[in-house]
């Protein structure tokens, strides 16, 4: 009789333990998650991050200034948005390491947000808004020569590329801080779920290739 009861009391009873384990579990799971690095925490980690990050803007904004350009959206606008998206590609990716990116970090370190002191969101944020800004001006740009070059003259460049910036200005905000920038961090950390891209910890001696002595910093930002 005690026998019977026994079991039936490890029957009742086990289920309940099963899923406080796995609760458990889930729960560490789920805080080993947050504490992880979603961006890059070397400079190779950043190069990476970069590469997707430049394909994600520069392929939509292609997108978005071509069907601009055509006034509607098709299979033709997507075929001629991707053949010009190689060297627009390899054109951004230049600008953002050795322009817009120096220039957006120097600024939001110094006015917007304090490395070591601000939130990490406050300074994705702020980085990233920061990033738009010359990154618009000189992509916009390089369409108005691009344009020029297919129009045969030189002489609609000034006026194509002040048309340029805000249309280009009030797309690529909300692109980067709510679509690619997410999108970028979430493809990167699973990817490289540990952080540690390629085996370089970053030296603080090491830097003035990518930005300066705040790029430490800027690396150990977690995702929005």
């Amino acid at each position: 009789m005690h026998t019977q009861t026994g079991e039936m009391m490890f029957i009742v009873i086990s289920p309940v333990f099963c899923w406080r384990g796995y609760r458990r579990r889930h729960i560490l799971r789920r805080q080993t998650e947050r504490n992880r690095p979603h961006m890059p925490t070397n400079k190779r980690e950043s190069l990476i991050f970069t590469v997707i990050m430049c394909f994600c803007m520069v392929l939509w904004m292609s997108i978005y200034n071509v069907a601009r350009m055509y006034g509607h959206v098709g299979m033709d606008v997507i075929v001629d948005a991707w053949v010009g998206f190689p060297p627009a590609y390899i054109f951004a990716m230049l600008c953002d390491v050795f322009i817009a990116g120096p220039l957006a970090k120097g600024f939001a370190f110094k006015y917007l947000v304090t490395p070591g002191k601000s939130s990490p969101r406050a300074m994705t944020l702020a980085v990233s808004g920061c990033m738009v800004v010359p990154m618009v001006i000189i992509m916009s740009l390089y369409g108005a020569f691009e344009g020029a070059f297919h129009a045969g003259t030189l002489a609609i460049v000034p006026m194509a590329w002040l048309s340029n910036i805000p249309w280009n200005f009030v797309m690529a905000l909300p692109w980067n801080l709510l679509v690619a920038g997410p999108v970028s961090r979430y493809v990167f950390r699973r990817a490289f779920p540990r952080g540690n891209a390629l085996e370089e910890p970053i030296e603080l001696t090491d830097l003035g290739a990518i930005g300066g002595e705040d790029e430490a910093d800027d690396f150990a930002v977690e995702a929005v």
